[in-house]
């Protein structure tokens, strides 16, 4: 009865209460994320799309004890994402130089 009066009566400590709450729950689906990835056989599609985005803060901190399954899981996610980011660059300038090789062809064609 006087931890939840304390609770309710001092604001700071409700408000920490609430973050360590949040950084739980991000924690938690992390954890089940990770999880599901191993069972899957470690399946690319299971990985986060946008792992920087997707786990932020304190529930997704490395030194929250993370499993080294779970730390995985972070560090392949983000590996792929950097690797479709380069990806999407590339093929960005493969198109660029394309245009430009139509539009010099077209040029020397119409000459």
């Amino acid at each position: 009865m006087a931890h939840e009066a304390l609770i309710r009566e001092w604001p700071t400590l409700r408000g920490w209460l609430e973050e360590d709450r949040e950084g739980l729950i991000l924690h938690q689906r992390l954890a089940e994320a990770a999880d599901d990835w191993q069972k899957m056989g470690r399946d690319p599609g299971a990985l986060y799309a946008a792992p920087a985005e997707s786990c932020s803060g304190v529930g997704c901190s490395p030194s929250q004890g993370d499993q080294p399954a779970r730390e995985e899981f972070l560090k392949v996610s983000q590996q792929v994402a950097d690797q479709e980011a380069a990806d999407a660059i590339r093929l960005r300038r493969a198109k660029q130089i394309q245009r430009i090789m139509i539009g010099v062809t077209a040029v020397l064609v119409w000459q």
